[in-house]
């Protein structure tokens, strides 16, 4: 059972506006700390029980009393602490006994504790005496002890809390661990910490973090991964700890703490597929976007031959860096193949002999050679996923789900394009522009829009498409063994296509565009990506509205796959534009067929001549 806290003062000084956030958010635990502006420690006993009797009678249980014991300075040392949040306590003495009366009077069984504001040369031996009262005090209420690591203070980080529980080796000394503290000084939390401290951690403060902006922000909104964090805590530190929001953004609270509440909410409330991406260039952010905004999915860790890159990868997204490909294969559940396309077919061979399943970025593989490899494994049919985005794009299907209900009749003629922009250092990289690491312009730039052709041809078997003419050129890249321009034509099913495929329109990409011609209209699909329903018309006249609000944001679809994958991966929900290893290597083997039959045109060209 995942408990969800917040602690008081982060939505209001009001005890009224709190008991409100909490009812209109369903929650039912709170941490108290200061009320009214003030630390529960300075309320007398009669405010005390009014605060108490309001917070019963609305069904709300305090789990942890926020005390500030212990965050002070120790006797007789100097602190090297400038500055530190009080929340309205300012005194050093404190009574331990009216700490734990003032925690059984809430009826909560655990109070935070700290360790001293810093000092040189502190010792986990400092803290024997006022530790030792409080472990014994713990023993007499029937209470735990929270320890929590603050940067004001010596305990701080996961290595010395760890030191500490191992020290006092006490049932009634816990961890509090502040994830967002961590990131403030510059520590960001790992699967290793969360194994070291394991059933210690009772408690979880809940922040986000920006490493960037350096100040702390609504969850889902820093740079604190969250969703990592909250899987390792299931798995090595059990399932009751108890999630306090201390959203600790200082200007609209409520609201950002009320959106941190359904954040929250959405990262415990259910299983989660754990993504690792292996290599970190051009298309790695949009499967991290895309992981990031699925709430069921996890981005786990990366992993890149270039270490460098991982390195600053696994730093800016907050997850493992994997030190071997058999590393990240053996923790997590899907393995997403962002590398150079002469190397996924290797990568997906060890993703399945890992028992593992994989995303591969379009080409799947580059040839036939490469596709029986891949074939003779067992279960690669069900195990093996393809990234072609575009079936995602709500253009495109509206498209064919106007060919699906007949509206404009059959297709007769469909004319495709992808005129796109790559300079001269985009080929700076030694595999790309290379016809056995690359494969050639088809196969990189012109695969979606082959795959999309092929789909709303309702070409099923590419070995059914009869090539009618094919030409390819190099007009801007004069140094590269690929073309940058590829213009064919091909017959399928009654259908006359045409295509012309360039990544030569200086200056700047121009478009990625579909032209139907039907028996009863016309469609035109454009934007960058194929992304904007731009032109229906019909001899109906009702039939041109569907055009309306069929639009989508460049790059959406890495999203909706990612999204699509994780609900058929966790509920077994089919969607029909996931694309398995067969269907997608049906483009493939038609792009290597325009090759074969440009070649064997050219040859032919050129003995005639």
């Amino acid at each position: 059972m995942h408990n969800i806290s917040i602690i008081s003062d982060e939505i209001s000084d009001n005890i009224d506006d709190v008991i409100s956030f909490c009812k209109r958010n369903s929650l039912h635990n709170i941490e108290l700390r200061s009320v009214s502006g003030k630390n529960l420690m300075y309320h007398n006993a009669a405010s005390l029980k009014k605060i108490a009797k309001k917070l019963s009678a609305n069904k709300l249980s305090v789990n942890c009393i926020a005390s500030p014991i212990l965050k002070w300075s120790h006797l007789g040392k100097k602190t090297i602490v400038k500055s530190f949040r009080t929340h309205g306590f300012n005194e050093k003495n404190v009574d331990y006994a009216s700490v734990f009366e003032l925690a059984a009077l809430f009826k909560a069984k655990d109070i935070r504790i700290f360790s001293y504001l810093k000092y040189k040369g502190f010792k986990i031996e400092d803290l024997q005496e006022e530790f030792g009262k409080l472990i014994a005090l713990a023993k007499k209420y029937n209470m735990c002890l929270l320890l929590e690591n603050e940067p004001a203070c010596n305990i701080d980080t996961v290595v010395m809390l760890d030191e500490a529980i191992r020290y006092f080796n006490s049932p009634r000394l816990k961890v509090l661990l502040d994830i967002g503290n961590l990131y403030e000084i510059g520590l960001p939390l790992k699967t290793a910490d969360i194994k070291k401290l394991g059933d210690a951690v009772k408690c979880v403060h809940v922040k986000d973090y920006s490493v960037h902006d350096k100040k702390y922000k609504t969850i889902g909104e820093g740079s604190i991964n969250y969703k990592k964090h909250v899987a390792d805590l299931i798995n090595f530190s059990g399932k009751n700890i108890i999630y306090s929001l201390e959203t600790h953004t200082g200007e609209s609270k409520a609201i950002d703490s009320q959106n941190s509440v359904f954040e929250l909410r959405n990262i415990i409330a259910s299983n989660k597929v754990s993504y690792g991406i292996v290599g970190c260039g051009r298309v790695f952010q949009k499967h991290v976007n895309a992981i990031k905004h699925t709430n069921r999915a996890v981005l786990r860790g990366v992993y890149d031959i270039d270490r460098s890159k991982a390195i600053r990868a696994a730093k800016e997204f907050d997850c493992e860096l994997f030190r071997t490909l058999d590393d990240l294969i053996a923790n997590v559940d899907v393995i997403n193949i962002c590398t150079p396309h002469h190397t996924h077919c290797n990568l997906i061979i060890a993703a399945l002999q890992g028992g593992k399943k994989c995303l591969c970025e379009k080409p799947v593989v580059l040839n036939d050679s490469e596709a029986k490899r891949v074939r003779y494994l067992r279960g690669y049919g069900k195990n093996v996923f393809v990234v072609y985005q575009n079936r995602f794009n709500r253009a495109i299907q509206a498209v064919e789900k106007i060919i699906h209900d007949d509206i404009l009749g059959k297709t007769l003629y469909v004319f495709g394009d992808v005129r796109w922009f790559r300079p001269h250092s985009y080929y700076k990289q030694n595999w790309r522009g290379t016809i056995h690491k690359e494969g050639g312009l088809l196969l990189n730039q012109g695969i979606h829009l082959l795959d999309i052709l092929m789909r709303l041809g309702s070409i099923k078997d590419q070995q059914k498409i009869k090539i009618k003419n094919a030409i390819k050129k190099n007009i801007y890249h004069k140094k590269i063994q690929t073309e940058d321009i590829f213009i064919a034509q091909f017959e399928a099913n009654k259908i006359l296509f045409n295509i012309e495929v360039t990544v030569s329109c200086v200056p700047e990409n121009l478009e990625s565009s579909i032209f139907i011609i039907f028996e009863r209209g016309s469609i035109v699909v454009g934007g960058e990506a194929l992304n904007e329903l731009k032109l229906v018309k019909s001899t109906n006249l009702n039939v041109e509205p569907i055009i309306e609000n069929v639009l989508d944001i460049y790059g959406n679809g890495h999203r909706k796959l990612i999204e699509s994958l994780t609900n058929y991966l966790l509920d077994g929900t089919e969607n029909r534009w996931l694309t398995d290893f067969d269907n997608a290597y049906q483009s493939v083997a038609f792009a290597n067929r325009l090759y074969k039959y440009e070649k064997l045109d050219n040859f032919n060209a050129d003995n005639e001549s």
